[in-house]
């Protein structure tokens, strides 16, 4: 069965159960019980047109016409690029928009997985549901918008790991990266870095590229090793300087400073943050 119209198809029972309705009820005039029953259980799957019927029998518009899956499917897409390039998220606001159409559409998980990543935990529970109904890539994307828990970090982390084994792009590395650095475990994090760079070069991703550099330096920084420190930060400040990302310098200037102060270097540490 088409993934999109699994979870559609499982959407369908939701709501009829929801409204304390019976088989015969929502079918009579469009297709028998028995054949509901398939399409809830995902046994077969509907066309289209029977499916848009049985959700109006409860009141509720399906959306699955040709132009419509074409248009929002492409703003998905968009959504999920200017995700990875660490862009402005224009593609959300449209999205956002459509809500109830894209709720009660083939495109319904891809949909709640974009909410989750746009702090809605509710959609997060909702997507841990549905999981059978998700394809490679819809389950790679919730992975990567799991929060890391301290009890379930190891867990988690192997997600983390199989999503970027589905996607093989540096974004899913980022999320990895900095799992790795938030636990400490710093050999993990050089080990990934070199692969990010590699892909972020491969895809032209600039802001991946200077996350990287960021993020050994920032390793180096907690490790108090300013010599390797300077060199990765000053690769990070020449690949974000003057860019939309230039405001997350702030933070590269703040460990340098904070790095100089713990070695006693305090002039230098002035220098570099003044407010230091």
């Amino acid at each position: 069965m088409n993934k999109a119209y699994q979870y559609s198809c499982t959407l369908l029972k939701l709501e009829r159960l929801k409204q304390n309705k019976g088989q015969k009820e929502v079918c009579y005039g469009i297709c028998v019980p028995s054949y509901l029953s398939k399409i809830e259980r995902n046994q077969v799957t509907p066309d289209s047109h029977i499916l848009k019927q049985l959700f109006e029998r409860l009141d509720i518009e399906f959306y699955c016409e040709e132009s419509f899956m074409e248009y929002y499917n492409e703003l998905i897409e968009s959504y999920f690029e200017q995700m990875s390039y660490h862009l402005e998220k224009s593609a959300y606001k449209e999205l956002q928009s459509a809500d109830k159409k894209l709720s009660y559409s083939p495109l319904a998980i891809d949909w709640l997985i974009i909410q989750a990543y746009e702090d809605n935990k509710e959609s997060l529970k909702q997507l841990s549901q549905c999981l059978d109904s998700m394809n490679n890539k819809q389950r790679a994307y919730y992975y990567m918008a799991l929060p890391l828990k301290k009890e379930e970090e190891k867990e988690i982390i192997d997600l983390y790991i199989q999503a970027f084994n589905i996607l093989n792009n540096s974004y899913s590395l980022v999320k990895l990266i900095l799992a790795y650095y938030r636990i400490s475990q710093y050999d993990k994090v050089h080990e990934y870095v070199d692969k990010c760079i590699s892909l972020a070069l491969e895809e032209g991703n600039t802001w991946a590229l200077g996350f990287c550099y960021r993020m050994v330096g920032t390793v180096y920084a907690c490790l108090h090793i300013e010599d390797l420190m300077l060199p990765a930060y000053q690769r990070a400040i020449h690949l974000l300087q003057n860019t939309y990302w230039k405001e997350e310098l702030s933070e590269i200037h703040y460990n340098m400073g904070a790095t100089y102060l713990q070695s006693g270097n305090y002039s230098l540490a002035q220098t570099v943050h003044p407010m230091v």
